[in-house]
């Protein structure tokens, strides 16, 4: 895509003899090196020739946008590792804005790899994307603090959003549903608020929406039982505690700081404390990955060894089943999309009529008219998941937080000597 951004805004009289369009299409190519960052980085690593093949004498060009205080140079590189790197100013972050997105190619690639998904459902949710409208004129970048509270822009979400938006807009997408069940559209990745404030079905009315709280926790929980565990055994209890109020990953979390200083060797190594936004992405690497190493030796990473030390039972079965990488992703995957399109989607497209859908994998989106409708639908299929773990609605408790070094827990877990005892 091409990023056409407010530059007159950034440059002064002394530009000439550089050319605007020039400087533009140098600044669009710097853009999309950055937000396809693989490195997960500010700074993106860019090759001379890429740069030749837009102008020969491309130095004047960069050198003039960091006089603007566009980019930021690190000139050093090294041969075989990196080139020399750039990445944006906090100052153009936080004014610049983008004022048009050129689709080079129309991206309306369809994909249907999962065929477990009915097909009346699936015709019925592309029709209803194919209606979604959105608002390109209020999309505001998210404000950030550092500790010192300085504040930075999220400026890598603010073109993800206005780039998945115009895909939208402009019917430049893509629809693709993979084989293990989820469907992705641009709709997927846009922020969470974007989804709310600039998607809608009506221009009278706002979207809304309902998710599964913590939902691969769950549907691993309802996986264990199928895989014969035991729903009355204590560690499976312990497991899913806090999955009903959404103090799943507080719970880990607090677990995860307990014995983070500790590898499955017996070797301390301090470590920062986990909070509860790394616990649930170290959760997802460890569904993600696998459990055993090659030669057969168990993976050393602290949300294995929080299974170790508090869940072996249920380590030896997903241990069992994760013979290669992503198996346990793609598992849960198929039983997400199976309740959210097969029980939940069916059911409200039988029961609401006029309703139109959108997913995001764990979630759906809707015309917050029908959610008098929705929300009984939804709470009723969610209870019977979770019935089938005989959880029951738990009362609010404080999270797990931490003063200092200490970590503070309103009600911590049994141990299972004292669960046995209670029960």
């Amino acid at each position: 895509m091409k990023y056409k951004f407010n530059i007159k805004d950034f440059i002064d009289e002394y530009y000439e003899p550089l050319n605007i369009k020039t400087l533009q299409t140098i600044l669009s190519y710097i853009t999309n090196r950055y937000i396809y960052n693989k490195e997960s980085s500010e700074w993106v690593s860019i090759m001379a020739n890429e740069f030749h093949n837009i102008i020969h004498d491309y130095k004047p060009y960069i050198e003039y946008l960091r006089k603007q205080k566009i980019i930021l140079i690190d000139y050093s590189y090294e041969v075989g590792e990196h080139s020399r790197r750039y990445c944006f100013t906090e100052y153009f972050k936080e004014h610049a804005k983008i004022l048009e997105i050129l689709c080079e190619k129309k991206d309306e690639s369809f994909e249907d790899s999962y065929l477990g998904i009915d097909s009346v459902i699936k015709r019925k949710i592309a029709k209803d994307y194919n209606d979604l409208l959105v608002d390109m004129k209020h999309v505001q970048k998210k404000k950030l603090f550092m500790k010192d509270g300085a504040p930075i822009y999220d400026f890598n979400s603010y073109i993800h959003n206005i780039a998945n938006l115009t895909k939208i807009d402009k019917n430049c997408s893509f629809y693709k549903w993979k084989t293990h069940g989820r469907l992705y559209t641009p709709f997927c990745y846009l922020s969470s608020n974007i989804k709310i404030e600039n998607c809608f079905f009506n221009k009278n009315s706002k979207l809304t929406n309902l998710d599964i709280r913590s939902s691969f926790p769950l549907f691993l929980s309802l996986w264990f039982i199928e895989n014969g565990v035991s729903k009355d055994l204590y560690e499976l209890k312990d497991f899913t505690e806090g999955l009903i109020n959404g103090k799943f990953y507080s719970h880990l979390c607090f677990k995860l700081n307990k014995v983070k200083d500790t590898d499955l060797k017996g070797t301390e190594t301090e470590k920062p404390f986990y909070s509860k936004e790394q616990t649930k992405i170290e959760f997802q690497k460890w569904i993600n990955g696998i459990n055993v190493h090659k030669n057969g030796k168990v993976k050393n990473d602290d949300i294995n060894y929080v299974f170790e030390r508090y869940y072996p039972e249920l380590l030896e079965v997903v241990t069992k089943n994760k013979t290669q990488k992503g198996i346990m992703f793609h598992t849960l995957s198929i039983k997400e999309s199976d309740f959210i399109f097969n029980i939940i989607c069916s059911r409200i497209y039988n029961e609401v009529p006029g309703v139109k859908l959108l997913t995001c994998h764990d979630s759906i989106y809707f015309d917050n008219k029908y959610s008098k409708l929705i929300e009984p639908i939804w709470n009723e299929e969610l209870n019977k998941l979770y019935e089938q773990l005989n959880l029951k609605d738990e009362p609010e408790e404080i999270d797990a937080t931490f003063v200092g070094a200490e970590f503070l827990f309103e009600t911590p877990n049994l141990s299972k000597k004292e669960y046995q005892k209670n029960n």
